[in-house]
C-alpha cells in the first residue's frame, strides 16, 4: 500500500468511528438515533385507544429498527417501547427510559421469545419483569 493510500484508509477509520456507536454509552449517535425511534413509536402508540399484550414494531420509520412494545400496568394508555434487537453488551433501551412496572406474563415472553421478535439480551431483561 502507498502512503497516500495508507493516509486514506486512516481518514475514513476516523470517519466511520463516531458512527459506529458505543454501545455502552446512551449519548453516543447510534443510541440517539435509536432512541428517537423508540420515542416516535410511543407517541404513536399513546394515540390509539386500542391496547394489546405487546406490539412488534418492524423497521420502524424505514430503518433497520424494530421494536416491542408491553402496556404500563395499572394505565389506561401508554407502553413501554423497547429496541428489540440489542446485542450482548449493549445497553437496554427503552422510552421511557425509567418505569414502574409493565404487563407482560411470562406466556406472553415464550410467545415472543418463541417467534424470534426479540434478542437474548432483551429475553433476560424482560425475564425478571414478567409475571
Amino acid at each position: 500500500m502507498t502512503s497516500t493510500s495508507w493516509k486514506a484508509l486512516s481518514v475514513l477509520m476516523f470517519a466511520i468511528i463516531p458512527f459506529s456507536g458505543c454501545s455502552n454509552d446512551p449519548e453516543s449517535p447510534e443510541n440517539k438515533r435509536i432512541y428517537s425511534v423508540l420515542q416516535h413509536q410511543e407517541f404513536e402508540l399513546r394515540q390509539q385507544n386500542n391496547r394489546a399484550n405487546y406490539f412488534f414494531g418492524k423497521r420502524v420509520m424505514d430503518t433497520e429498527i424494530n421494536t416491542i412494545a408491553f402496556p404500563l400496568a395499572g394505565e389506561a394508555k401508554g407502553y413501554v417501547v423497547f429496541y428489540a434487537t440489542p446485542e450482548e453488551g449493549e445497553l437496554i433501551l427503552s422510552v421511557p427510559q425509567q418505569y414502574d412496572d409493565i404487563s407482560l406474563t411470562k406466556q406472553t415472553l415464550e410467545a415472543i421469545v418463541d417467534k424470534g421478535l426479540i434478542s437474548k439480551p432483551l429475553e433476560i431483561h424482560l425475564a425478571s419483569r414478567a409475571h
